[in-house]
């Protein structure tokens, strides 16, 4: 079965029983995947046009309403007709540049409990590509500065997700809970591994 995958537009041949995923893989395309057993939503990606199926029964990771929604998982779907799926190739580690940039607070809510989510947007005019597992060097408007994980995917659009743990007597972390305010102008550094 034949694979194609926008937006780049380049495609690879399935064979019977392999996951899109491992097909992908296989023709050197680096999508998006963690762990290969359907429970992280790494390799979620929308299925544009084209029948698949699990072998293993629906994937933990990815809900009905986002299977109502035309979203796949990509290392356990097998094609059963050609396809055309959604999702973003990865960039090699060498494409992947260590920036600073400014970034505005988008929104601070509380995720759980001692743990607050800080959504930045980075200019419009500008490119910030990560790969998962990487993080950022965050600076306040204090000058205090402290390194967070990246929570969100890459490719999925002009925001980047921080989770901060509050921790006592960090400076950092205070601000954050304290409230920053939706458009505060911050500094963050990265990718870093």
């Amino acid at each position: 079965m034949k694979v194609g995958i926008l937006p780049s537009g380049r495609s690879c041949e399935a064979q019977a029983g392999e996951s899109v995923l491992e097909a992908a893989l296989r023709a050197g395309m680096n999508l998006p995947h963690s762990c290969r057993g359907g429970r992280c939503g790494s390799c979620r990606a929308r299925l544009l046009r084209g029948r698949i199926e699990y072998r293993r029964g629906d994937p933990l990771g990815l809900s009905a309403a986002e299977a109502a929604d035309g979203w796949i998982l990509l290392c356990q779907a097998t094609a059963l007709t050609d396809l055309v799926v959604e999702t973003r190739e990865q960039v090699s580690v060498a494409e992947v540049q260590v920036r600073s940039l400014p970034c505005r607070v988008d929104r601070v809510e509380p995720i759980a409990a001692g743990v607050m989510g800080l959504w930045l947007r980075w200019p419009a005019v500008e490119d910030f590509t990560w790969r998962a597992g990487q993080s950022v060097e965050l600076t306040l408007p204090d000058g205090s500065r402290r390194r967070l994980a990246i929570a969100n995917l890459p490719g999925q659009g002009p925001l980047i997700e921080l989770h901060v743990a509050r921790a006592p007597d960090d400076p950092c972390t205070e601000q954050v809970f304290s409230g920053l305010g939706r458009g505060t102008l911050l500094r963050i550094e990265g990718p870093l591994d």
